[in-house]
């Protein structure tokens, strides 16, 4: 059932890997679009709906709530059954909600479908990115995650494009007919395509949910540095990404480029995934990672300095992408190196749980400000400390550059 790779592997086997990498990546583009779709249509229901500023921050944290529980409880599953009906189902399910999103028409009824979504968007997303690491020999698993989780921010930078397209000219609801229709085309493609992997064999000293095996001696330490940086990077993330777009089209951006401009930040993401994750395989996290939320401090705090500048604008916003982004899109890679196969979802899944915790916390407190009329260079500045504090829990982690390298992962079966 197990087997490790290396870089010896025939080619027919290392095409597989790239396959199975390659249908992981697609369904992240769509779960990252799925995601993010209601940040960028916010302002213009809000103005249908007569709402208040701030009105969305419940929604958008309910959303999260969602994905936080469907990553600590739906994604862990897969360890038991299997990675690739967990990935389907949860795509099913989040598909059909998303379209019925499209009908709604009060808040309320808006809260709780996202909150539902949320549930299938978060037991999705730890699955692909486990699934992306084993699909790759060991010393690539950081890169293989962070290339995931650019086709993560692809989709969400895609949703930027496309709300700009469709909602004008075809109202909101097109924008979530569109996101729920791609992932109803992607189920079957998801259940012929991916790859098989064994669930792990239960044993009679197996916990139902092993959540106390992250903290043994050896793993405590890494555990809850992890934790706090996702829990920090996460509550940067989400906070910027529901309420950038209503911000910077309050500071007198047109709805389309304020939409557009808000989807840099996952561009910036993707450039600092593809040049940080091949830098962490060769030489660890340490000091790559803690820099680059350095510069994700100092670029957001910048945004709340550059006024109605779109080129000064968009340079902050790229830069903070950069390090946030990049970095959550390093994170789970150096996750999946430090847990070992029958771990590997269960880790993940946790420290994305937690991270949505703060994912929850951001855009709530965020909406609050907005709602009392604080100033935006205030909620840009409060906005930073999150990554000052992601890049000191890495400096506490220190040089552990190998974590759990000689671990063994699961082969990958085609059907």
């Amino acid at each position: 059932m197990i087997a490790s790779h290396d870089d010896t592997g025939d080619n027919a086997t290392a095409n597989i890997h790239w396959k199975a990498l390659a249908v992981c990546v697609v369904a992240a583009m769509v779960e990252g679009y799925d995601t993010q779709v209601l940040a960028y249509v916010a302002p213009l229901i809000s103005r249908e709906w007569g709402l208040r500023p701030g009105a969305f921050g419940p929604t958008f944290s309910a959303s999260l709530l969602g994905l936080m529980l469907g990553c600590m409880f739906v994604a862990p599953l897969a360890d038991r059954l299997g990675r690739r009906w967990i990935i389907a189902g949860s795509t099913l399910a989040y598909g059909i909600l998303i379209l019925a999103t499209a009908s709604v028409d009060h808040l309320n009824a808006m809260f709780w479908l996202r909150f539902v979504t949320g549930l299938g968007l978060g037991g999705a997303l730890p699955n692909l990115a486990a699934m992306a690491a084993e699909s790759a020999p060991a010393h690539r698993r950081t890169t293989a995650v962070a290339i995931l989780f650019c086709g993560f921010g692809l989709g969400s930078f895609l949703g930027s494009i496309v709300a700009a397209v469709l909602m004008n000219s075809y109202g909101w609801q097109s924008v979530f007919v569109f996101g729920g229709a791609a992932s109803l085309v992607l189920v079957p493609i998801l259940v012929f395509a991916l790859p098989r992997t064994a669930p792990a064999k239960a044993s009679a000293k197996q916990q139902p949910i092993p959540v106390a095996e992250l903290f043994r001696k050896d793993r405590r330490r890494a555990t809850i540095a992890l934790w706090i940086v996702y829990f920090m990077g996460l509550m940067d993330l989400y906070l910027l990404q529901s309420w950038l777009p209503t911000i910077v089209n309050a500071q007198g951006m047109s709805l389309e480029l304020s939409s557009i401009i808000s989807g840099l930040m996952q561009i910036g993401g993707i450039t600092g995934a593809l040049i940080m994750g091949p830098i962490v395989d060769r030489k660890g996290h340490y000091p790559i990672l803690p820099a680059a939320y350095g510069l994700a401090a100092a670029s957001i705090a910048a945004i709340g300095l550059t006024g109605d500048s779109v080129v000064l604008t968009g340079v902050a916003i790229f830069c903070a992408g950069f390090g946030i982004v990049g970095c959550q899109n390093c994170n789970s890679g150096v996750a999946a190196i430090f847990y070992p196969a029958n771990l590997r979802a269960t880790g993940i899944g946790w420290a994305l749980g937690i991270g949505r915790a703060g994912s929850i916390i951001g855009p709530w407190v965020v909406g609050v400000l907005l709602a009392t009329m604080v100033d935006f260079h205030i909620i840009f500045m409060f906005s930073a400390l999150p990554a000052i504090c992601a890049a000191l829990a890495y400096l506490w982690l220190g040089r552990q550059r190998d974590l759990a390298r000689s671990d063994a992962i699961p082969a990958l079966h085609m059907r």
